[in-house]
């Protein structure tokens, strides 16, 4: 199965069984079927976060931009890619915009 394109307009959400937890100050998700887990960073657990709820990459940029100080071409790259090794890896529904 090939996963789709990313692009801004691309609604993300994590799939129902991811379960995310905080540890030892840093955001674990893990996906319960496969046991795929990933430790995520500071800007990662947010993204996570947002993503609780289904949210496309431009809103999720735009959230983001309010609290780093990254130009939209930057953020756009950044999270698209983030984004698209956690779809790559298992923990994503990705609905195209």
């Amino acid at each position: 199965m090939t996963n789709p394109i990313l692009s801004p307009a691309s609604v993300v959400a994590l799939r129902p069984e991811v379960m995310a937890a905080e540890m030892d100050g840093e955001t674990v998700i893990l996906e319960a079927t496969s046991g795929m887990y990933s430790a995520l960073g500071a800007t990662g657990s947010r993204i996570v976060g947002m993503i609780a709820e289904p949210a496309s990459i431009a809103d999720i940029c735009a959230r983001l931009m309010t609290i780093y100080e990254v130009d939209a071409e930057t953020c756009t790259r950044d999270v698209t890619a983030f984004l698209d090794q956690l779809n790559t890896d298992g923990f994503l529904v990705v609905t195209a915009g």
